[in-house]
C-alpha cells in the first residue's frame, strides 16, 4: 500500500495566509503577511525542527494620524485602526489645523474681536497673548464651536465648523482642552478623572482604559498620584492631572486656556516644559492662550498678540521681543499708561471731590 507524504504545514506556522484579501480591507499583498504577522516580536516555533527563532514585529502602516492610543492594542487590531484612521482622517504636513478668515465675534451685541485672520500649521506651539479682557477666551470659544461667528469662517482640520450637534461632538473628540480652573471632579481620584473621557466616549475594555490612564499620568510625571483626590494635590499637580485628562483621547489639537494661572514660577516652568515636550513627542499642535509672556515665549514657535479687539502682532517670539509697536511694548513691559486702556473710564477724568466742595 502506498503511503502519501504528510502535507507541509510550515507555511501555516510561518504566517503565510492563503487568502490575503481577507486582511487589510482586501488591499494587502501576500508579502505583507509572510513571517511575523501579529507576532509583535515574539519567538516563533518552526514546523520542521521545533527550533525557535526571533521574528520582527509587523510594520505599522505609515500614517500621520497614528497616536499612542493604538499602541496598547494587539498588532492585528492596531493595523486595522491605523488603516481606518488613514482613510477617514487624511492630513498632509502642509495643511493648517486651524484656519480663521475675516472672523468677527460678538457677545451680547458687542463686537469683541474683528478682522481675525490666523493660520496654525500642524506641529507648532502657538502662543495667543494679550491683556485680560482682550478676547482670548472668546477666540477659544469659536475654535471649539461654543460661539458662532458673526462673520467670517472657522476651519478646523481643513473642514468648516460643523453645524449639527453630532458632527460637532465628533469634532470636539479630536480637540483636547485644558481648562483655566482645571475642572477636576473633586469626588474622583486623579486616575478616575483621567479615565472619564475614555469611559464616556469609547467602548474600550476596562483593562485597556486602566493602562491608558497609567500612560497619561506617567507622561505628566504623576503616576504615583493616581489614587490621590484633587484636594490632596498641589496647584501644579492638579494642573498636570488636568493636562493628562485633556490628552486622554489622544487629540491632534490641544488648546490651553490660561494654563499658568495661580502657579508659582517653578510650577509654571514645569507645565510649559510639559506642553513643549508632549507637543513634540506626540506630534500635537498646541494653542496656548495666556498673558504670562516670559514663561510662554521660550517654548512657543509662533506668537500673536490680541489687543483692542484685533490681532496687533503675529510672528516669532524673537520678532515679538524686538517689536517697537506701542501696543506690543505696553503689554510686554507692563506699562499702565499707553494705547491699551486699563478700564472704560477716561484716564484724565478726576472723579474725586474738590477741596472747595468739601
Amino acid at each position: 500500500m502506498r503511503v502519501l507524504p504528510r502535507p507541509n504545514r510550515s507555511r501555516r506556522v510561518a504566517g503565510v495566509h492563503q487568502n490575503p484579501a481577507r486582511r487589510g480591507f482586501g488591499r494587502a499583498s501576500t508579502s505583507q503577511h509572510v513571517g511575523a504577522v501579529s507576532t509583535g516580536g515574539r519567538r516563533e516555533r518552526s514546523g520542521h525542527t521545533g527550533e525557535t527563532r526571533p521574528t520582527a514585529a509587523a510594520p505599522t502602516p505609515a500614517c500621520d494620524n497614528v497616536t499612542p492610543l493604538v499602541q496598547v492594542l494587539p498588532t492585528k487590531l492596531r493595523d486595522v485602526c491605523v488603516r481606518v484612521a488613514c482613510h477617514f482622517f487624511p492630513m498632509t504636513d502642509s495643511s493648517p489645523i486651524v484656519h480663521l478668515t475675516n472672523l468677527r465675534l460678538d457677545r451680547g451685541g458687542r463686537t469683541v474681536l474683528r478682522d481675525i485672520n490666523l493660520s496654525v500649521p500642524r506641529g507648532q506651539v502657538v502662543a495667543v497673548l494679550g491683556p485680560s479682557g482682550s478676547g482670548k477666551s472668546t477666540l477659544l470659544a469659536a475654535l471649539t464651536g461654543e460661539l458662532e461667528p458673526a462673520a467670517g469662517t472657522v476651519e478646523i482640520f481643513g473642514q468648516p465648523m460643523p453645524q449639527s450637534s453630532r458632527a460637532l461632538l465628533e469634532l470636539r473628540k479630536k480637540i483636547g482642552v485644558m481648562l483655566q480652573g482645571n475642572g477636576l471632579l473633586t469626588d474622583l481620584t486623579a486616575a478616575e478623572n483621567v479615565a472619564l473621557p475614555l469611559r464616556t466616549h469609547t467602548r474600550l475594555p476596562k483593562p485597556v482604559i486602566e493602562r491608558l490612564v497609567r500612560m497619561k499620568l506617567h507622561a505628566v510625571g504623576l503616576r504615583a498620584a493616581a489614587d490621590a483626590f484633587p484636594r490632596e494635590l498641589s496647584g501644579g499637580m492638579a494642573r498636570r492631572v488636568a493636562l493628562a485628562r485633556a490628552l486622554a483621547m489622544d487629540p491632534p489639537l490641544m488648546i490651553y486656556d490660561e494654563p499658568l494661572t495661580g502657579l508659582d514660577p517653578i510650577a509654571s516652568g514645569v507645565v510649559m516644559e510639559l506642553v513643549r515636550r508632549l507637543n513634540d513627542s506626540l506630534g500635537l499642535t498646541s494653542i496656548v492662550v495666556t498673558h504670562h509672556v516670559h514663561e510662554t515665549l521660550p517654548v512657543a514657535d509662533h506668537a500673536i498678540v490680541i489687543a483692542n479687539g484685533s490681532i496687533v502682532f503675529s510672528g516669532t517670539p524673537a520678532q515679538l521681543q524686538a517689536s517697537t509697536d506701542p501696543l506690543v511694548r505696553q503689554f510686554l513691559d507692563g506699562n499702565p499708561d499707553g494705547p491699551i486702556p486699563f478700564d472704560a473710564m477716561p484716564r484724565d477724568t478726576d472723579t474725586r471731590p474738590s477741596k472747595e466742595a468739601a
